[in-house]
């Protein structure tokens, strides 16, 4: 992520063996420079090695994608990781500029409303010719416009020398979490600026199983526990929540309703209540029409009769271990036959 001569903080040898002062979780950030010549990597030995998390650079600029994003995204939850996404800024003076990067974020990255996903983040560490105060009027426009599309708390990245000079050293973003860089044996708040971190990136070449090219290697500021509560669901598992029926029915006759609940991956999620709602077509309001149980294939059925063209929809509500899911709505209409 970094690749600037001002973080040059220790020599290359210091850097190699630097042992970070405490015990927390690992986890690498990546990009395309972690595709050499297009190779892949093995999230699950990634995984297997010890990682809990790992960072994907999404975007750049206004326009830019990372082509390596989508796939590292999806094959690193597959593995059993915690995924964050970051954005890396090249602020400008052109009014909007801040929001549409934002924006283009969001776009690319999604909403990180899916379970064991992290936070997006701010990378600063260009200023683009801005000043202090107007930089800091732009990372808070973007930071707020992230926070209100996705109704989650971003978190920022940079490192200690840009924030003092570009940034001033302000104290004005607390509130969210930072992901500092310092490549020291020891973490850094930026001179205060921050009251405490939560991820510290403290190397830019480690050796990570199953990864080509060497790696940006940071740790999580806390237990497994905690940086779980700091994902989307608190490492709960996505469920999909599926219903069908028969479009047409008699009037008077039962119908039966089935579907499934699984998780994103389509395992069965298996003794678990579903709730059947219903509605007269045309109305707005919900009505509860019955409830049943998943069985171990993680399938549900239930007999509704309805006087009326009814609108139909199946809601689980989640628990401990799974998300909450709600299936698309069944419309049954009323044949003219009785």
């Amino acid at each position: 992520m970094l690749r600037r001569a001002a973080l040059a903080l220790t020599t290359a040898a210091a850097l190699a063996t630097a042992t970070p002062a405490l015990a927390v979780i690992n986890g690498a950030d990546v990009s395309k420079y972690q595709h050499p010549n297009g190779a892949g990597i093995n999230w699950s030995a990634v995984r297997a090695s010890g990682h809990a998390f790992v960072f994907h650079k999404a975007t750049d600029g206004r326009v830019k994608v990372d082509p390596t994003f989508a796939t590292d995204w999806k094959d690193a939850k597959r593995a059993g990781l915690y995924v964050g996404a970051y954005h890396y800024a090249r602020p400008t003076t052109t009014p909007g500029d801040a929001d549409a990067q934002a924006r283009h974020l969001v776009a690319v990255a999604g909403t990180t409303r899916h379970a064991g996903e992290l936070p997006l983040v701010l990378d600063l560490e260009s200023s683009g010719g801005l000043t202090p105060a107007q930089l800091i009027s732009w990372a808070h426009t973007f930071l707020t416009t992230v926070q209100r599309i996705t109704g989650r708390t971003p978190m920022v990245y940079s490192y200690p020398s840009f924030w003092k000079t570009a940034m001033a050293g302000t104290r004005a973003f607390r509130a969210y979490p930072l992901w500092a860089a310092q490549y020291r044996s020891y973490p850094t708040t930026f001179d205060g600026a921050w009251s405490r971190w939560t991820f510290w990136q403290y190397s830019e070449s480690s050796t990570v199983s199953g990864v080509s090219a060497a790696s940006d290697m940071n740790r999580f500021n806390g237990s497994l526990a905690q940086l779980r509560a700091l994902t989307w669901g608190n490492g709960k598992v996505d469920t999909v929540l599926s219903a069908t029926g028969s479009t047409t029915v008699r009037p008077g006759v039962v119908v039966t309703l089935s579907g499934a609940l699984k998780t994103a991956g389509g395992r069965p999620v298996a003794g678990r209540q579903v709730t059947l709602l219903a509605r007269r077509a045309g109305t707005a309001t919900w009505s509860l029409k019955t409830r049943t149980t998943t069985t171990a294939a993680g399938t549900w059925a239930a007999k509704v009769r309805t006087p009326y063209d009814t609108q139909l929809v199946a809601r689980f509500p989640g628990d401990r271990g799974a998300m909450p899911s709600t299936s698309g709505v069944v419309s049954l209409r009323l044949s003219a036959t009785p």
